[in-house]
């Protein structure tokens, strides 16, 4: 790791920047794991253009391969419940429509003894949802902080670095500039480029304006040249993938595409199963089926382009994924 100085000063541009740098203790531990998967993608395809955007559908493929088996057991849950649809609707015309406290306990009784009988848990099918999302609240972490993931874009800060320190006196430049954004009460050991990444990470294009404007224009210049390299490196097909999605054009297509995928997977899913007169069923499945696209296409405006494209990616995974379950369960079911 290349050492930048010995300087130990109170220091942070954005309280939210470093908020982005501490998750969760859980979050973090997955982001690491995870980073280091994409770290590796990453070399392998750096040398392309809109690299980072290939990385994270890679990296997707890779994540949903190594969940495949919980598919299937989602699908055998799924299948098991269908068979146990008549049985339940029995139950229920038994004890008839009343909704009574005592009557709705009786229901609920006689469908896990059901349920226990036939060896089936009603909740094997939402493991793979369940873990989908300390996944994704990872992958936020790491499209925030891309520099500290992957090696490739850190070294666009050390090479900032090196041309930075040949000017003599470099670090008391940079000091008064760090300082007059920090917060207190924060305190940091700049000693590693990834620590100065954290700082420069953040900085936007009037604070590179102001900064650069106190060092040789030919220092400036190839720093600008840097910056323009590592903002190519965040870009897929026009799309900045550390930039939320927002409401404008183009990354608005993030979020419709995320909701629309998430449709046509749930639709996909929703085939294989058995119509039900159960009016609260029925609702479940309209959540799950228009709900729940809506709300993840609402919520990936306010993340990284980044988590859309992975989110997207996991979807069509999940589509094809359940097309291949759905043809292979329904031979079995014909034999």
């Amino acid at each position: 790791m290349l050492e930048i100085s010995n300087y130990s000063f109170s220091l942070t541009l954005l309280t939210e920047a470093l908020a982005q740098a501490k998750p969760w203790v859980l979050i973090e531990w997955i982001s690491i794991f995870l980073g280091v998967i994409i770290n590796f993608i990453y070399s392998i395809v750096s040398a392309y253009p809109n690299a980072l955007g290939i990385s994270v559908i890679l990296f997707t493929f890779v994540v949903r391969g190594l969940m495949f088996p919980l598919g299937i057991n989602q699908q055998k849950s799924m299948v098991a419940m269908q068979k146990l649809t008549p049985e339940i609707e029995k139950i229920k015309k038994k004890y008839g429509t009343s909704k009574d406290p005592e009557v709705q306990q009786k229901i609920a009784a006689d469908t896990q003894k059901l349920y226990a009988k036939h060896k089936v848990n009603p909740f094997g099918g939402c493991l793979p949802l369940i873990l989908q999302m300390p996944i994704f609240f990872a992958l936020i972490h790491i499209m925030q902080n891309t520099y500290y993931f992957i090696d490739r874009i850190s070294d666009f800060y050390a090479q900032i670095y090196s041309a930075l320190k040949t000017v003599p006196g470099y670090m008391d430049i940079l000091i008064p500039v760090f300082q007059e954004n920090t917060a207190k009460g924060v305190e940091i050991q700049l000693t590693t480029t990834k620590e100065l990444g954290r700082i420069l990470n953040v900085f936007t294009q009037a604070d590179w304006t102001g900064l650069l404007a106190k060092f040789p224009k030919e220092i400036s210049d190839t720093v600008w040249e840097i910056l323009r390299q590592r903002d190519a490196a965040y870009m897929f097909f026009g799309l900045d993938m550390r930039a939320n999605a927002g409401w404008g054009f183009p990354g608005i297509l993030i979020p419709i595409l995320t909701g629309v995928t998430m449709f046509l997977s749930s639709w996909i899913m929703q085939l294989q199963q058995n119509k039900t007169v159960d009016p609260q069923q029925q609702m479940t499945q309209k959540i799950m089926l228009i709900g729940m696209p809506i709300f993840m296409a609402w919520t990936t405006v306010n993340f990284p382009i980044g988590v859309g494209l992975y989110w997207i990616a996991s979807s069509l995974f999940q589509l094809v994924q359940q097309m291949v379950l759905n043809r292979y369960f329904g031979a079995k079911k014909e034999a």
